[in-house]
């Protein structure tokens, strides 16, 4: 997943959740209700699949107290922290909160702070998860077709071959599963990119 250019620091790790779509199998299996189609009958906007992102930097005397009323609502926007880093003048923080919380989640951190940016940016996934449920029906197709056979034949050679077949579609059955579940995921649950800068108070000197 293309996240916008930020500054983390140097300890954070931008991570590329967003994986490659599998090339289009060509084959005559049909589709499960849950799959992703597409008309011009349909709203455009009623099935589409998409990842939300915010960033927010915030400035504070006191970056602590911003970071534990960040917690103190999680649990009311079903919320939670992906991961942490800390130093003693900068809190670098991943959340995670349900999608439909997101907004609402958002407004109420920037009242904890002195707000210094935000972003907030979509990503439309829809044609890249179709790919995936496409292959993953198509693979499921020929799995089953592969089962038939194995049971029917009665050359070692041939049922040694259909194995390897097999196995080789377990393994990509598996890992577009993965994929899947990680999209729908990050689909669910949006993320909030969170820095949170200490300030300092200048000393007037007359």
């Amino acid at each position: 997943m293309a996240e916008p250019a930020g500054e983390y620091g140097d300890d954070y790790n931008d991570v590329d959740t967003d994986p490659e779509p599998p090339a289009p199998v060509i084959d005559d299996a049909e589709l499960d209700g849950g799959d992703v189609v597409h008309s011009s009958e349909v709203p455009a906007l009623e099935d589409r699949k998409i990842i939300y992102t915010a960033d927010l930097t915030m400035n504070a005397p006191e970056p602590e107290e911003v970071y534990n009323d960040v917690l103190d609502i999680l649990d009311t926007y079903s919320a939670y922290v992906e991961s942490a880093n800390i130093t003693s003048n900068r809190y670098i923080i991943k959340l995670r909160v349900l999608t439909e919380n997101f907004t609402d989640f958002i407004e109420e951190i920037k009242t904890s702070g002195d707000m210094v940016s935000f972003t907030k940016t979509s990503e439309d996934v829809t044609n890249a998860y179709s790919t995936f449920e496409i292959r993953y029906a198509a693979l499921q197709a020929r799995h089953d077709r592969i089962l038939a056979l194995i049971a029917d034949a009665s050359n070692l050679q041939v049922i040694l071959d259909l194995e390897e077949e097999r196995y080789e579609i377990e393994v990509e059955l598996n890992q577009i599963g993965q994929s899947l579940g990680s999209i729908d995921s990050l689909i669910d649950f949006s993320t909030v990119n969170l820095i949170i800068n200490r300030t300092v108070e200048e000393e007037v000197i007359l």
